[in-house]
């Protein structure tokens, strides 16, 4: 007797591997601005010496945003997933671009509610800019877990 749907098993898997594709995307994305910066000691406050320790500081602050990613990816991930999935428009554009209007919306939502009380300059810029990119990297990650467990 089957008490769950090969649907229900594959989203539950996407739930919980997909958003771990965000620690290499975090982590290569602080090296590639660090090499740009060319500044190995001090990261926007956070100070480390070497790749090393960026590498150790890109664990940390990638550790951070799964505490964001998890929440977002059940209550915005999944439901998506299953909502293109029954209307047969399940395809990696389809979710990439949902993905990214979750993070535009939770970017205005950040920026109304913390940025503009206090002073508005362009660092609403770098969150959306930062939040596409994480999202774009837990979409990814989703669709290609999603398709692996296809064969189940």
């Amino acid at each position: 007797m089957k008490t769950f749907s090969k649907s229900t098993i594959r989203n539950v898997i996407v739930f919980f591997t997909g958003p771990l594709f965000l620690i290499p995307a975090v982590m290569v994305g602080l090296l590639i601005t660090s090499i740009i910066r060319k500044n190995y000691v001090d990261f926007f406050g956070f100070a480390y010496e070497g790749l090393v320790g960026a590498v150790g500081l890109s664990l940390l602050i990638s550790a951070g945003c799964l505490l964001f990613a998890y929440p977002l990816t059940l209550i915005w991930g999944i439901p998506t997933i299953y909502i293109l999935e029954k209307t047969n428009c399940l395809n990696v554009l389809n979710l990439i671009l949902i993905g990214l209007s979750g993070a535009t919306l939770l970017t205005l939502f950040i920026v109304l509610i913390f940025v503009t009380p206090l002073k508005f300059d362009y660092s609403f810029l770098w969150i959306w800019l930062v939040s596409i990119y994480c999202t774009t990297a837990v979409s990814l990650g989703c669709w290609f877990v999603y398709n692996r467990c296809e064969k189940i």
